[in-house]
């Protein structure tokens, strides 16, 4: 599983180099957060667990939609994080709920 994905990592990284016409390895420094919020949104378990790559999928496409709109709104970027968090934690908090029930 490691291999594997080291080399989709790999892939991509092959991939970003070839969209941007250079390699700078601080390009995606920083969007650790978006990733977690958009796994979390997917409904994987923090914890470990279950989760699907197309829930994934539409976690990614719900975090870029959100990101995108709080640009066009004028929303300064560190609100923007904190607006992220507060995905995260809304997430966690309604998959917690459902659970229970």
């Amino acid at each position: 599983m490691f291999a594997y994905a080291g080399l989709l990592a790999g892939i991509a990284g092959i991939m970003h180099v070839a969209s941007n016409r250079l390699a700078n390895p601080f390009d995606l420094a920083g969007s650790e957060l978006e990733v977690i919020a958009a796994v979390i949104l997917g409904g994987a378990r923090i914890t470990g667990g279950s989760g699907s790559v197309v829930g994934t999928l539409l976690g990614v496409i719900l975090i870029t939609l959100v990101n995108n709109v709080l640009i066009l709104v004028g929303i300064p970027s560190t609100w923007q994080l904190a607006i992220i968090g507060a995905f995260i934690v809304l997430a966690g908090m309604l998959f917690s709920i459902k659970r229970t029930r």
